[in-house]
């Protein structure tokens, strides 16, 4: 199958009228579609190690372009990206995440604007990235995050798609940032 652009089904998190939206391909269950005009979007893919010469995050005609650091090989930097990421992107008015391939990521820090459409074959890793960062966002913004918060949003967005249940380690990680903010 060829690359699929996404924006099939653009779900707000953890709610239709939310700043925050999750563009992963359709849900296995049933969904409200997001309810604000699409505007910029964070465009996110997991590298093995970041080059010391390269921000995590890089902004390109207001949208972002994220290298997510793998929580398994180094977590500090994981946190660290969470951290940098949940400031942008409370300082937009509204974000829509979304996976992208390496090759467009590696186009944006050279400046370089590139279609961003995902295989199909890539979208359960990409959830797999994407989904324990939108639980970080999200429960940062509430007045009152612990676990229990935390595995709520998290099973809401899993029973959503299934498939992309993230590794144990980011969910390790987000723990460590939320709990100790």
């Amino acid at each position: 199958m060829d690359a699929l652009a996404l924006n099939d089904a653009i779900i707000g998190f953890p709610d239709p009228a939310s700043p925050f939206a999750l563009d992963l391909g359709v849900p296995v269950t049933s969904y409200d579609s997001w309810e604000r005009t699409p505007g910029p979007s964070a465009y996110l893919a997991e590298v093995d190690r970041l080059p010391k010469d390269r921000p995590s995050i890089v902004c390109l005609k207001g949208d972002i372009y994220c290298s997510v650091p793998n929580p398994r090989v180094d977590g500090k930097a994981y946190v660290a990206f969470l951290n940098d990421f949940i400031r942008q992107a409370k300082a937009m008015t509204c974000v829509i995440l979304r996976p992208v391939p390496r090759t467009a990521l590696d186009a944006a820090y050279r400046g370089e604007q590139t279609p961003c459409t995902v295989h199909p074959s890539e979208l359960v890793a990409a959830r797999k990235v994407i989904l324990p960062i939108a639980v970080a966002l999200v429960c940062s913004t509430q007045a009152f995050a612990d676990k229990s918060v935390i595995a709520d949003e998290l099973h809401r967005l899993v029973s959503l798609w299934p498939d992309g249940n993230p590794p144990r380690a980011a969910l390790k990680r987000v723990n460590e940032l939320l709990m100790s903010a």
